[in-house]
């Protein structure tokens, strides 16, 4: 029964062909339509950061209302696309679904501030503690965080990529980063964080079939914990 419990709530990470027409759409509509998309070579690493920056972009000018969808309904390409708003959760899953129809391997992650409590844990079962939504790509560099709300990833002047582990021993005001990048990072990434893979919600109201139990993906959260 627990086993069916889980299985049931697992936030699939996989696009539907709907993802992959809205996706089309959302790119289409920031101006990268099929001769962008012809033009890409993904097996590069500027090729992997052309296509992550343009996903970025895309995302957040497809959802120019920077509120969160409603709880108990669904927040996938579409959705973000039609409503036209989203906040960190929504970009983040939406960005996470576009970078996968371009072939590149994503992970959402959870982030939460420490600095609030004083703990990791607590952080984690405190209720309305600081909270942010992002995501990590694989890149030929390794894994590279992308931010949800600002035009900005972990990647520095030299073409170093950043993880959300890395980041954590980095002052991200004193960092260098790369000069193709117009945002800055998120607020909470500068003071003590903790973060969970695989995490879309702590509260099971983000996904069907919105119950108590925590939207997650459990090859992600898995991988997280044990890596």
């Amino acid at each position: 029964m627990l086993f069916a419990v889980l299985a049931t709530h697992n936030v699939s990470t996989i696009p539907t062909p709907d993802d992959r027409t809205s996706a089309q759409a959302i790119l289409a509509k920031a101006g990268y339509d099929d001769r962008w998309r012809a033009s890409l070579d993904t097996s590069t690493f500027a090729g992997q950061v052309q296509a992550i920056l343009a996903v970025q972009d895309a995302v957040i000018k497809a959802s120019p209302n920077a509120v969160q969808i409603p709880f108990d309904a669904p927040r996938e390409p579409a959705d973000l696309l039609q409503r036209g708003m989203g906040e960190c959760s929504e970009r983040s899953r939406v960005i996470e679904k576009l970078l996968a129809t371009l072939g590149l391997e994503t992970r959402h992650a959870a982030i939460y501030s420490v600095s609030e409590t004083g703990s990791r844990l607590l952080s984690l079962l405190t209720p309305q503690v600081g909270s942010h939504a992002v995501t990590e790509v694989r890149t030929s560099k390794g894994w590279m965080v992308i931010d949800s709300t600002s035009r900005w990833i972990g990647l520095t002047s030299d073409n170093t990529t950043i993880s959300l582990e890395a980041l954590q021993s980095l002052n991200p005001a004193q960092t260098e980063w790369h000069g193709n990048l117009s945002g800055t990072p998120h607020p909470i990434l500068s003071g003590p964080y903790t973060y969970v893979l695989g995490l879309y919600s702590r509260h099971g109201r983000f996904y069907a079939p919105y119950t108590p139990v925590p939207d997650v993906n459990w090859n992600d959260l898995l991988v997280g914990l044990f890596s």
